[in-house]
């Protein structure tokens, strides 16, 4: 795995706005890495890689995700939204000849960094989190979620995923059932 191939061949697919954003991403990712002692190196390779297919047509990610992840099948995860995480975890694992990459943590915090799922590893939280708290974000109650992520990263998890879904109730929005099972597996291990 090299960060600096995965880097070259990621920016062929994003804009300038989103390649910045996940330079702060992994960034953050690689910070919150070295305080939960998680491997940097596999940490930022899901970073760099967890909007690789955020431009891809949806009908690009449907076919990539086909079959494949029976929790994004259904009517309400045909969103790109919802499935370029799964389809940039699949799209990696197809051109390893690209990134190098065929770690299933790996691949796992590239497809679970929207809507999150139960019981996930260290890794792949970090990559959710860092998505949601990287230093470009500023929705209401980012600082209190950066402030928790540097001592509990699932207390600030949960405190992200509460007002997510503050946010998508207000807006009457689709909530993806992976998104309440992942906080009842955080509240559930805390007790």
């Amino acid at each position: 795995m090299n960060i600096e191939v995965i880097k070259k061949n990621v920016k062929k697919y994003l804009d300038e706005k989103r390649y910045d954003h996940v330079e702060r991403v992994a960034k953050c990712a690689v910070e919150l890495a070295k305080i939960y002692n998680v491997d940097v190196e596999k940490v930022a390779a899901s970073a760099w890689l967890h909007d690789v297919a955020k431009f891809f047509d949806l009908s690009v990610m449907i076919d990539l995700t086909k079959g494949k992840y029976p929790e994004v099948e259904d009517k309400m995860s045909k969103s790109t939204a919802v499935l370029h995480g799964f389809a940039g975890a699949e799209f990696v694992r197809q051109n390893y000849d690209l990134f190098g990459i065929d770690d299933e943590e790996i691949l796992d915090g590239i497809k679970y960094h929207t809507i999150g799922k139960e019981n996930m590893s260290t890794l792949a939280k970090i990559v959710y989190l860092s998505d949601a708290i990287e230093e470009g974000r500023s929705w209401e109650g980012v600082e209190t979620a950066r402030e928790l992520a540097k001592t509990d990263l699932d207390k600030a998890i949960k405190f992200e995923i509460e007002e997510k879904l503050k946010y998508l109730l207000s807006k009457d929005s689709i909530i993806h059932p992976n998104i309440i099972k992942f906080r009842n597996s955080i509240i559930a291990n805390q007790l």
